[in-house]
């Protein structure tokens, strides 16, 4: 029960003020060197690569064989973690988080907006939480797939980040 009060809350709050949200906004992206970023395209994570943060606007984050990352985030995409591929948490909002056979995510799985695909022969050692928020035809992933999708986000270099700093004002 709580939960579903909580969702209903949320969506309350956040779905009305979502449709404001446009290409007047503005999006900068700050990258660390162990961070990676796209918008519009996915991002993929090859085998060997070891990321910190991989963020992705408008496309889908990628997570392939023998390929680590510390947090993998899509904002209106989709985060995959193929067979052999590892993420310490994986996180989409607006969109999916899809775990195939072999896929291991070490601490949590959220998919706010969406939902999550997991393949009986995954492993998720921490929670798995997928939360669907819609108020009446209007929901959380419809918005935000709606929202600006190719206006780009100042993106520069800042040795002072970590992974990846994205505000949208």
């Amino acid at each position: 029960m709580r939960a579903t009060l909580a969702a209903t809350t949320l969506a309350t709050l956040l779905l009305p003020a979502l449709p404001a949200l446009g290409a007047e906004n503005t999006c900068r992206v700050r990258v660390g060197p162990a961070g990676r970023f796209a918008q519009d395209r996915d991002l993929v994570i090859a085998a060997g690569e070891r990321v910190t943060e991989a963020v992705g606007v408008h496309g889908d984050v990628i997570v392939r064989a023998g390929a680590h990352v510390e947090k993998a985030v899509a904002f209106a995409g989709n985060v995959v973690v193929q067979r052999g591929g590892e993420a310490g948490e994986a996180v989409s909002v607006g969109g999916e988080v899809r775990l195939e056979d072999g896929a291991h995510v070490v601490r949590q799985v959220v998919a706010l907006g969406g939902r999550v695909d997991r393949a009986p022969g995954s492993r998720v050692d921490g929670d798995i939480t997928a939360l669907s928020l819609e108020a009446g035809a209007v929901s959380l992933r419809g918005v935000l797939r709606a929202v600006a999708p190719g206006s780009a986000c100042t993106v520069v270099a800042d040795r002072s980040v970590e992974g990846v700093d994205l505000t949208v004002r």
